[in-house]
């Protein structure tokens, strides 16, 4: 038997990202929370979902001023919320493990888009 040695190191790229997991949480990536200036502190941000394009939105309160809306909170170890109800009411799938991608910044809102989706207003490149 010849043993090959396997590096730990990760294969992760350092993008930043949001998952949806099968327990119905939302999950900042580590190098959205530093992007977010978290410092490992909870943080709290607005949510909101582009059913068409199927894009989750963030965003701070003290960049996107909104009145009524409570603001989820985020935890700071880690980057959880739970958000079963924001799921449910959206139809977003969470029988396993979706990632949202970095899509852009739009009036305040930082916008994630599933991952391998192709939304029918994008144009064809």
């Amino acid at each position: 038997m010849s043993l090959v040695p396997f590096s730990n190191k990760t294969n992760r790229n350092g993008s930043l990202t949001i998952t949806v997991d099968k327990m119905g949480r939302l999950c900042l990536s580590s190098s959205l929370r530093r992007e977010l200036d978290t410092d490992g502190k909870p943080i709290s941000l607005y949510v909101s979902y582009d059913k068409v394009n199927k894009r989750i939105g963030i965003a701070k309160p003290t960049v996107v001023r909104l009145t009524d809306v409570i603001p989820y909170k985020f935890d700071g170890p880690r980057g959880y919320t739970m958000a079963r109800n924001f799921l449910k009411a959206n139809q977003i799938q969470h029988d396993t493990a979706y990632r949202y991608e970095y899509d852009g910044k739009e009036n305040g809102w930082l916008t994630f888009r599933l991952e391998g989706y192709e939304a029918p207003d994008q144009p064809d490149a």
